[in-house]
């Protein structure tokens, strides 16, 4: 798994959850090359990857600072889907991450407008 670029990570994250995948040294494997390019990931891949991870209970603590430390970098560019999907999945796996939640109440309440149904319930 070492040659995976983030969008192999984010997609092979998500085919295991929908298989329904618990397989915690898989997913110890998948998160290891999710750390050494957590910086290349886009905002889509690490919305996927923290889904699927959540989906399946699956706490990787640092895996999980990690993906806060580069969601809050790219928090400009996430939109309100991917504002809600990463609070979600932190929320789901009961990591409370302030300064990432904190990075994440700015820009929602600012794009508050754009948020549909879905998003407001998540």
């Amino acid at each position: 798994m070492s040659v995976f670029g983030t969008q192999n990570i984010a997609n092979m994250a998500w085919a295991i959850e929908k298989c329904n995948v618990h397989d915690f040294p898989l997913l110890e494997a998948l998160a290891a090359p999710s750390l050494r390019n957590i910086w290349q990931a886009t905002p889509q891949d690490l919305c996927n990857t923290l889904w699927a991870f959540a989906r399946l209970s699956v706490c990787i603590d640092p895996l999980l600072s990690a993906m806060a430390a580069a969601a809050m970098n790219r928090m400009s560019e996430m939109g309100s889907r991917g504002l809600t999907n990463i609070a979600w999945s932190f929320a789901i796996v009961q990591n409370k991450h302030c300064p990432l939640f904190d990075a994440i109440s700015a820009p929602s309440i600012r794009s508050m407008h754009d948020f549909n149904d879905q998003d407001l319930a998540n």
